[in-house]
């Protein structure tokens, strides 16, 4: 072997192994140190999607419930503010797991595929079922009286829940699952004395019917009347009976069997992590509808005739804000809009170029407590104005009328 081949099967020196592997290893951390930015940002970037994903939901799920909320329901209770605790006038929405310093709100949505009923009204003789001026008496035991035709096939309604409002005196409002105090307005549309009343809604389930009261048969048409040819009413069992409460007698306009139901939104905290929740009929079942959801505020802007300046005004049942143009408490009627105001946080810590997060301020909303952030924990607040449909009560059309 030559010299020269020799030389050619020489390897790489010591020296050149090392230089090598260390511009392989400045190389590879320079790999890894882009691949970890990577990493981090992706992680980052989900967290916040996941944190805006979550205040978007939640404020939609508040957005429609409120947007459809006194649609057959009665205005004086179509949704019920729900101040933060402690709360005097309704202690019953003060439980153990709700987030401090949260608002949270109660609204009545319209059951699916449920028609409207009307109470069966009988003044001096006379039957009407579409006359809301005419004096009731619907409640019979644990029997509703309800205008024929109702709408419902027999059996239809069995097992479902039904809730029957109307005025009781204020100050026993103890077998309601829901009562608000009324204006002066509601007492004179109801016909009743002056007074301190309360718009009471109370749940049953229905049992049996709607079948025609005794000695009455449906006709071809359907309506239920009896061998003079005579309107009937038809009857719905419920499982209990009424009292309690005990509903003051009032005419038809004040008289309510809405098709709703009620839906119950506050902040809870669950092991250190904040959901907004919902109850739905007073089950005492709360559900986790969006999680990271740590504050929620709320205001609400009243109708031009109680305050024509429009503005926004906490709700406080122990002081309720006063209409400016007449001096008067305002009452739930006088409620046409709502302003959200929700703060979300993201679950884990997240720094955005190295800067720790701090409170969002307040944005709409001034005069509401901040939410006590945690540390390097990213938040984000969204606001939105609720226009609250707020129907009056709804009468059944004529049965000669046609759906074209």
């Amino acid at each position: 072997m030559s010299v020269r081949d020799h030389h050619k099967q020489r390897g790489l020196t010591l020296v050149e192994v090392l230089v090598t592997m260390t511009l392989f290893l400045l190389v590879l951390v320079g790999v890894l140190q882009i691949f970890d930015s990577l990493i981090k940002t992706q992680r980052r970037t989900e967290e916040l999607t996941v944190l805006q994903n979550n205040l978007r939901f939640a404020m939609m799920v508040l957005f429609d419930s409120i947007a459809t909320t006194g649609y057959l329901t009665p205005r004086d209770i179509m949704l019920i503010p729900d101040p933060e605790c402690p709360n005097k006038t309704f202690t019953q929405y003060c439980s153990t797991d709700r987030a401090a310093n949260t608002e949270g709100i109660i609204v009545f949505t319209s059951t699916r595929d449920l028609p409207f009923m009307k109470p069966y009204c009988v003044s001096g003789g006379d039957v009407s079922c579409d006359e809301p001026t005419t004096t009731c008496s619907s409640l019979t035991g644990n029997i509703l009286n309800v205008c024929s035709p109702s709408g419902i096939k027999p059996a239809e309604i069995n097992n479902q829940k039904m809730m029957v409002c109307g005025l009781v005196d204020a100050s026993n409002t103890n077998g309601c699952d829901w009562a608000v105090p009324v204006s002066d307005d509601t007492v004179t549309e109801c016909g009743v004395p002056a007074g301190n009343y309360a718009m009471c809604c109370t749940l049953r389930e229905a049992t049996a019917g709607p079948v025609c009261s005794s000695g009455c048969s449906r006709s071809a048409e359907g309506v239920c009347v009896d061998a003079g040819g005579n309107t009937c009413p038809e009857t719905i069992t419920v499982n209990s009976g009424f009292p309690p409460p005990n509903f003051v007698d009032t005419r038809a306009i004040c008289y309510h069997y809405p098709p709703v139901q009620g839906i119950h939104y506050q902040i809870h905290e669950v092991n250190g992590t904040r959901f907004l929740m919902v109850q739905v009929n007073n089950s005492g079942s709360w559900t986790p509808v969006a999680s990271g959801i740590i504050d929620m505020q709320a205001c609400y802007i009243l109708d031009d005739v109680c305050d024509p300046n429009q503005s926004c005004v906490e709700w406080d049942w122990n002081s309720p804000p006063v209409c400016p143009s007449t001096g008067q408490p305002a009452t739930v009627r006088n409620i046409r809009r709502v302003r959200l105001q929700i703060t979300a946080e993201s679950a884990n810590p997240v720094l955005v170029s190295g800067i720790t997060a701090t409170p969002t301020p307040k944005l709409c909303i001034p005069g509401a407590p901040p939410p006590a952030p945690k540390p390097k924990h990213r938040q984000l607040t969204l606001c939105q104005d609720v226009l609250v449909r707020n129907l009056e009560y709804t009468e059944i059309p004529p049965t000669g009328w046609v759906k074209q």
